[in-house]
């Protein structure tokens, strides 16, 4: 939730100009326990109070520059724009012309996808582990469509085919400018399209399949290769294709660099309690109310857990006399927790190294374990002492003392 509520300050930011390359911006939200507020002045962030269902946080967000090349501010003429479209068809004719006779795979899933330079465009599954060395035959496929084919005269849809137009001929696939576009992004990125249709009948449409690949430059790869592969409507597929041999011309871009920029943040009323840091933890689902998080940061192969309470349980009563603890309210939680880990262990869920195996914990097994437990809004609330014992009963409490650096558990009898 606070995610969203950053977001939608993030879309509302001022942000700076000036004439340079272009960069993308990452913000990563960290909840801090503690920082020191003095270096976040106003010349360099901007403090913005942010209100969410998790409770009121007060955030540091940096002043991030976005820089926008200028330099091409004016619409270019149709002229200009003619020429550039030319220069981009000739340079995307040699590239495939040059490439002619090798292919590229990417496997996306269960299904594989090829292009095989001035070819064809195959969606195949492999009855055997395709090595990518050797020539793919019909017999070693499972399923094995034809997407595209850059001749309208191919309507084989066999591995075995082969290329055979020639430019002088009318079925040369580069001859209709309409198959192309120059695109440039709000955010500035360039890159030229081509659609190439011919692909066989598609059984929901009653249409010829088709592909649009979008040629990317990329100065760090060195041999051409497919990086996504999107059926954006039934049988229209949009491939995204890299390459270096892109990058000396006016038309493409340089991919943008990241810039990573943290955004801290603090509860609106910080009473110097432990906050947790959710960047660094995975959810799973633990019992209604309560989430088990996973720390991802624990070294390989130890695993440490805490809680995160999901719903508001009404621990404290504030009255005339101050804050009291709910003792209903509590045991309610504590029994929620028990049932919690019950509930994982029957369910084989809960892990445990072993020196350094990972092994599941059987319903058998007795442990005593220590985890943190957080609010809703993040704040630490304090430790809980998890038991299971020999006769099989899981019992929760408060408690004071403090888990390993790498795991929960403090003691393990199998």
């Amino acid at each position: 939730m606070l995610q969203f509520w950053i977001l939608a300050l993030l879309a509302t930011f001022p942000q700076s100009i000036e004439c340079s390359a272009f960069y993308d911006k990452k913000f990563n939200i960290i909840k801090n326990g503690q920082f020191n507020e003095n270096e976040y002045d106003s010349s360099n962030h901007t403090i913005y109070s942010v209100k969410a269902k998790s409770g009121d946080f007060k955030c540091w967000i940096p002043h991030v520059q976005d820089v926008i090349d200028i330099t091409e501010s004016n619409t270019p003429d149709e002229e200009k724009l003619e020429m550039e479209k030319s220069l981009a068809i000739d340079a995307i004719r040699n590239f495939n012309s040059a490439n002619r006779g090798k292919f590229v795979i990417h496997k996306n899933g269960f299904w594989n996808y090829m292009i095989r330079f001035d070819h064809d465009i195959h969606q195949f599954h492999e009855l055997d582990n395709f090595s990518g060395v050797i020539q793919i035959s019909d017999e070693t496929v499972y399923a094995n469509f034809k997407l595209a084919t850059w001749s309208d005269d191919d309507q084989t849809n066999s591995f075995a085919s082969q290329p055979y137009y020639n430019y002088a001929t009318p079925k040369d696939p580069y001859k209709f400018e309409s198959d192309f576009e120059l695109i440039k992004t709000e955010d500035g990125l360039k890159y030229v399209t081509q659609r190439i249709g011919n692909g066989e009948i598609c059984d929901l449409t009653g249409l010829p399949r088709s592909v649009t690949i979008k040629y990317l430059c990329n100065d760090k790869v060195n041999t051409p290769s497919i990086r996504t592969v999107h059926e954006w409507k039934t049988c229209e597929y949009a491939i995204e294709l890299v390459s270096d041999e892109f990058c000396s011309f006016e038309m493409w871009s340089l991919p943008k660099d990241l810039i990573s920029n943290n955004i801290n943040c603090i509860t609106e009323e910080f009473d110097g309690k432990e906050i947790i840091d959710l960047q660094n933890v995975t959810f799973e689902t633990f019992v209604s109310g309560i989430f088990l998080l996973k720390d991802i940061t624990a070294t390989t192969p130890y695993i440490k857990y805490s809680l995160l309470l999901t719903k508001n349980y009404d621990l404290w009563t504030i009255d005339i006399e101050g804050v009291k603890p709910n003792e209903s309210s509590f045991e309610e939680m504590l029994t929620d927790i028990s049932l919690g880990f019950h509930n994982s262990i029957r369910n084989k869920k809960l892990l445990f190294h072993n020196d350094t195996i990972l092994r599941v914990i059987e319903p058998s097994d007795s442990f005593i374990l220590v985890t943190k437990l957080f609010d809703m809004d993040g704040s630490y609330i304090g430790n809980i002492k998890v038991e299971k014992n020999d006769n099989g009963f899981i019992v929760s409490n408060f408690t004071d003392e403090q888990s390993a650096e790498n795991t929960n558990f403090i003691r393990f009898h199998a």
